[in-house]
């Protein structure tokens, strides 16, 4: 099964070939360093937030593990997929309620639950996309059902509080927010429950449990309703998080130092496409102008703006760290998805840029343990943070640093935004392609595509020359319907629609 491995290179420039290299080698880092193959069952899968020696080392975060897994299903490391489906569901437990929901982190190989729903909801998604790419008689795939549809699963805690709250409530970094106690209703989060919701009915409909599939249908209509009610604000962009005694927002909350301004809140219009697909303007998306108008909000801020525009870093907090700091996660890796996905390409070329620059070329005063300069690590900061503070060691840490999870799984969804195989819909296979400028093509070599019910291996060469688009497309079954979305010098889209597509070469000249 693990031959199914997918392999994805970029080339035209030093910037494409450079993030290339970090994708491919943070990506075998990872499962070099922070992996786990032992005997020992509760072990066996499990997945270190960060490399030995740095903070949160033997802990598993559900959030990161979620965001792992759905990236080795879509790459095609079904292997290790299995390996940490198993041990997610091996170690969660029950609540109080007497529901399997996950903690904010497993310590080693220790059981647990928690309340943090952006986890749950994170790896939901990610068992729905592997659980779709299984063979029908995988055990693991019956596992994945069993777990997910039995009556204490996290979608039976999810149903069960939609009859009491118009919300989920949830804590962590993405419920009150960073270093806020207590449970929130928080938009990121109850729009991830959503999207769990979501993939769950798509799986229902596969496995013909139209009941499950209908019941699910309801809850989800019932959570967009009050999202909604909820969080959308008079300047109509996303409000973060609202107290649940009160249904309003408490600005002691939302002024918090670690919210104020929080970029994490782009993880709306990145989350949208793990579910339904890489065209939310194409799919004519309600809440798209809502996701817009939060992004253009969050860069009007006078230090992000200066910021990106001298450098094009996306900076993570408005006053944290003096909002100097990002990441390749919930600052700059959210904002160059959401970037993505809205053909903002003027915008996501800056930042993948700096998101490259940054990953090999260290600021002057960055003390940064790594083994090799191609591994994404967790905190980016602004050469200007270096360059006026005079004893920058004093006031900054690497914190997790190179190789942590999270950090190196959104530059992993980035590539493949950017190459844009688009399989949400089981009726069409898509591809979007977003190049950056100067960047002439792509490769994907071996790489899982669903088309209806069967998984099938594509491999995928485009070569751009100026206006004319040059596609080599080799898939071992036929692809019923194909669409080729292509953005237009004016910034318009266009679609280039194919039927019963195996071994082709389609030149679509702009």
């Amino acid at each position: 099964m693990e031959t199914s491995r997918g392999e994805l290179s970029f080339f035209g420039n030093k910037t494409a070939e450079l993030f290339s290299l970090a994708i491919k080698k943070s990506l075998a880092g990872v499962l070099e360093n922070n992996f786990q193959y032992g005997p020992d069952e509760n072990i066996r899968g499990f997945v270190s937030a960060s490399v030995e020696g740095r903070p949160w080392h033997n802990t598993m975060w559900s959030r990161d593990a979620g965001v792992f897994l759905r990236e080795l299903a879509q790459w095609g490391y079904f292997e290790h997929a299995v390996l940490l489906a198993q041990n997610l569901i091996r170690l969660v437990r029950k609540n109080k309620d007497g529901y399997y929901t996950f903690p904010m982190y497993f310590k080693y190989g220790e059981p647990g639950c928690g309340s943090e729903l952006d986890g749950t909801g994170a790896i939901v998604i990610a068992l729905v996309l592997l659980w779709k790419r299984l063979p029908e008689k995988s055990e693991a795939k019956r596992l994945i059902y069993d777990f997910l549809f039995s009556e204490a699963s996290p979608l039976s805690y999810i149903l069960n509080m939609l009859d009491k709250y118009p919300l989920i409530p949830g804590s962590g970094e993405f419920g009150g927010g960073m270093d806020v106690d207590g449970e929130y209703f928080n938009a990121v989060q109850n729009f991830l429950v959503y999207c769990a919701l979501a993939s769950a009915e798509s799986m229902a409909e596969y496995a013909q449990n139209k009941e499950s599939a209908e019941l699910l249908r309801n809850k989800e209509a019932l959570l967009l309703s009050n999202i909604e009610k909820y969080f959308i604000g008079s300047d109509r962009s996303w409000i973060w998080c609202i107290d649940p005694a009160t249904m309003k927002a408490d600005p002691d909350v939302l002024n918090f130092r670690t919210n104020k301004g929080f970029a994490g809140i782009n993880g709306i219009s990145a989350m949208y496409s793990d579910v339904f697909g890489f065209d939310p303007l194409g799919s004519q998306w309600k809440y798209a102008d809502i996701c817009k108008n939060t992004f253009d909000v969050l860069l009007s801020n006078p230090q992000r703006r200066c910021q990106y525009e001298k450098y094009g870093i996306f900076t993570q907090f408005e006053e944290l760290h003096g909002g100097y700091l990002s990441s390749p996660s919930y600052g700059q890796g959210y904002a160059i998805q959401h970037t993505l996905l809205y053909d903002l390409s003027n915008l996501y070329e800056k930042l993948i840029g700096f998101l490259v620059n940054s990953t090999f070329d260290v600021p002057e005063g960055y003390h940064l343990d790594r083994k090799y300069d191609y591994y994404f690590y967790e905190r980016i900061m602004s050469p200007d943070f270096f360059a006026q503070s005079p004893n920058p060691a004093e006031k900054f840490d690497q914190g997790c640093g190179a190789l942590n999870l999270v950090n190196v799984c959104e530059p992993l969804k980035i590539a493949r935004l950017i190459a844009g195989v688009d399989d949400s819909d089981k009726n069409i296979l898509k591809i979007i392609p977003r190049l950056p400028d100067g960047w002439i093509g792509f490769e994907l070599k071996n790489w899982p595509v669903l088309t209806g019910m069967s998984l099938i291996r594509a491999d995928i060469l485009l070569e751009k020359d100026y206006d004319r688009y040059n596609f080599k497309l080799q898939f071992n079954d036929p692809v019923p319907r194909l669409e080729i979305v292509l953005n237009l010098p004016d910034g318009k889209l266009s679609r280039y629609p194919f039927e019963n597509v195996r071994n082709t070469t389609l030149r679509i000249q702009l």
